[in-house]
């Protein structure tokens, strides 16, 4: 049985002697008392991935056709061209 895990964002990606590190954060959980304060979650280090620069690559490549076949499926759109900032 594979094992799936789950992760809330991937907060840093670093390169280093040929080998890229996605850094996993989770979001920390509320105490009870701080329930009714308002602002951007908190999030903490709790994993890291490690895969040789050619692994990334493919993987993008991977990526990269899951993404169409959601623009395909018009469940993502295209990014809007940025505008010339002069």
């Amino acid at each position: 049985m594979h094992r799936q895990i789950y992760h809330d964002i991937v907060g840093h990606i670093s390169l280093a002697n040929g080998m890229v590190r996605f850094d996993f954060y989770d979001e920390v959980p509320e105490a009870p008392q701080d329930a009714a304060k308002e602002g951007p979650p908190q999030y903490e280090m709790s994993r890291r991935l490690v895969m040789p620069l050619a692994s990334v690559l493919q993987t993008w490549q991977m990526l990269d056709g899951v993404v169409a076949k959601l623009r395909e499926a018009g469940l993502v759109r295209p990014a809007a061209p940025e505008e010339d900032k002069a």
